[in-house]
Order: structure tokens, then C-alpha cells, then sequence
């Protein structure tokens, strides 16, 4: 069987609302490995029936489910932050509305962060597409509600616990200062104050020279020391490694 047929299998198995939640799960999985393994020929092939599949799914799931369709967002944005984008469109006004509304259940919110986090930083001009599209549902001024999703996300921080997510976030943030924006320049406290933590949660003391450095920056070609009991990173893993 080709990738190409394991492809469509697993469009297929996303659009069949019968399925238990382990095997929804097992086709998560499939989906996040090949957008890792093969990201433009995945979404440029699949990318538009998996969104309709999401859309649906996202209906009618639990805040587990959603996080899950959320997650295979993100990966593609991360793997593929243009294509990614452009592919899962429909779905980011309703994260952006998540954000604006203070999404209420931790885990959803930190992966709405996490995925304004990834448009804000690495797709800038879709970013403030986006941001012009919501304010005018919204009726408001773009800089109002700029304001307003910098406010909701610098409160949340607290809602990201992994440490890679809270420095995407600190980076997207800190993205925007050096716009003369008023309402940016109004933030400017609020976010150097999460920058600041995000960096003490990475920062690790170097136990050979004594000094600092952030434990999440990956000098190329550099191997991981493992303990005996631990496995060599398998080509998967490095794939993840080098996009995060």
C-alpha cells in the first residue's frame, strides 16, 4: 500500500463520525506522522478535505477531541506555517474568537495560543489578514482588538504549561514591539513581564562551564546524550525536533 493510498485512508476514517475515540485517536496520529514525513505533498493533496472534516467534527466533540483536531492544526503550521495557514483558513477565525473570549478550559486555550502564537510569528501577513477579517465580524477598530487579544493572551499565559509553547508565545509577543503602535507600546509591560518568565523556564545551568543557556536550542548536528536505559532518537523524532 503507497503513502498515497494511507493518505486517503486517512481522510477517509476522519469524516466517519461512527468511530471510536481510540481509533479517531490512531488516525490523529497517522495524520500528525505524515504531515512530519511529507508536509506540502500531504496538504496540498489532502489539506482542503481534511479542514471540511474538521470543521464538522469540531461541531460536535469534546474539549479533548478538540484539543486533538487542534494539535494537527498546529503541527501543520509548524511543518508548513504559509501552506499550513492558507489550508486550515476556516478554522482560525473561530480560534481567534476563542482567544478573545478567554477560551474557558485551560488545555483548548493553551492550543489556541499555541496556533496564534505560530501566525503571528512566522506568518505575519496573514496574521493582520486575519485580525482585519475578525475586527470588521466584530465591529471594531483593528487596533482595538489587537489590544484585546494581547490582553487575553498575556492573562492566559498561565494556561501553557509546556515551556516550548510558553517561548512561542513570548516570541510572538515580543514580535510586535518594535511597532510604533500605540496600542502595542500600551502591552509593553505586560509582555516583557511573560518574556521574562518563559525565559527563566528555559534557561538551564551548563553543569561544564557554569554558565546559562536555553535548554530548547538545537546546535545542528548535535546528538543527544543518553543514559543507558534510553533509546537513540528515531528519524521521526528528529523530524520533530527540527521543526518545534
Amino acid at each position: 500500500m503507497d503513502n498515497r493510498c494511507n493518505f486517503r485512508i486517512s481522510c477517509y476514517d476522519i469524516c466517519v463520525s461512527e468511530m471510536s475515540s481510540e481509533n479517531l485517536r490512531t488516525c490523529f496520529q497517522i495524520i500528525n506522522a505524515y504531515l512530519y514525513l511529507s508536509a506540502i505533498e500531504f496538504l496540498q493533496n489532502y489539506g482542503e478535505s481534511l479542514c471540511r472534516s474538521f470543521c464538522d467534527l469540531l461541531k460536535d466533540i469534546t474539549n479533548e477531541g478538540q484539543v486533538q483536531v487542534l494539535k494537527v492544526v498546529e503541527i501543520a503550521l509548524k511543518v508548513s506555517p504559509i501552506l499550513g495557514a492558507h489550508m486550515f483558513q476556516p478554522l482560525l477565525p473561530a480560534v481567534f474568537r476563542g482567544v478573545v473570549d478567554g477560551e474557558r478550559y485551560p488545555v483548548v486555550m493553551s492550543t489556541y495560543l499555541g496556533i496564534m502564537g505560530r501566525v503571528l510569528l512566522q506568518n505575519f501577513s496573514f496574521f493582520s489578514s486575519l485580525l482585519s477579517q475578525m475586527a470588521s465580524e466584530c465591529n471594531q477598530e483593528m487596533d482595538q482588538l489587537l489590544g484585546s487579544v494581547i490582553e487575553m493572551w498575556v492573562d492566559r499565559m498561565d494556561n501553557i504549561t509546556q515551556p516550548e509553547r510558553r517561548k512561542l508565545s513570548s516570541l510572538a509577543l515580543l514580535s510586535l514591539l518594535p511597532s510604533d503602535n500605540n496600542v502595542i507600546q500600551d502591552k509593553f509591560c505586560g509582555i516583557i513581564n511573560i518574556s521574562v518568565e518563559a525565559l527563566h523556564d528555559v534557561m538551564t545551568e551548563d553543569p561544564e562551564t557554569g554558565t546559562f543557556k536555553d535548554c530548547m536550542l538545537m546546535i545542528h548536528f548535535e546528538e543527544p546524550k543518553l543514559s543507558d536505559e534510553e533509546e537513540p532518537p528515531t528519524e521521526q523524532d528528529k523530524r520533530k525536533k527540527l521543526v518545534s
